[in-house]
């Protein structure tokens, strides 16, 4: 009741994630008078209750996967998509693609591969959905892939080419 400072952090939030409504009362009171503030606010809401696919499950380092996030729920707008992959390690993700439509191609590394894409709203909320299935994607010659990557004008794509010219050469 006599509290100067109050300080919450986002735990008091993440404890409750049924409460979406939430109501900051200050309540000042003075010899003769007294005051009331409040601030009313809404927790955002993360994407939900979609899917994402992609078309095959394998592949060459030139092959075009399609992705495919459908029926993403949410109250502020889809900001973006972002594909992640990793071999063994799934806390050593990287990302290979970043979109800001539902429906994406991409190319991807060569290996056993792990693929996951981040749903991102207007307002920074994230859902991370898995697509289930391991994609095996082959090598090919360096030498197709520099011819391809002095032809190609799409910034994506060209750092999808880089990306797997450099994996090869760490090979």
């Amino acid at each position: 009741e006599t509290t100067k400072n109050f300080t919450s952090t986002n735990d008091l939030f993440l404890i409750h994630p049924e409460i979406i409504y939430w109501r900051y009362e200050v309540v000042y009171s003075f010899a003769d008078e007294i005051s009331v503030s409040a601030l009313n606010f809404k927790i955002n809401s993360k994407p939900s209750n979609g899917t994402c696919s992609i078309d095959r499950i394998n592949g060459t380092i030139e092959t075009l996967f399609q992705i495919k996030c459908l029926d993403w729920q949410i109250e502020e707008n889809i900001k973006d998509y972002s594909l992640f992959y990793w071999s063994k390690d799934p806390t050593k993700r990287t990302i290979v693609a970043f979109s800001p439509i539902s429906n994406f191609t991409v190319r991807l590394p060569s290996g056993n591969l792990h693929l996951l894409v981040q749903i991102r709203d207007l307002m920074n909320s994230i859902t991370e959905f898995n697509i289930s299935s391991t994609i095996s994607v082959t090598s090919k010659e360096t030498k197709d892939l520099l011819i391809e990557l002095r032809e190609n004008h799409d910034q994506n794509s060209i750092g999808q080419i880089i990306s797997s010219i450099s994996q090869q050469f760490n090979q």
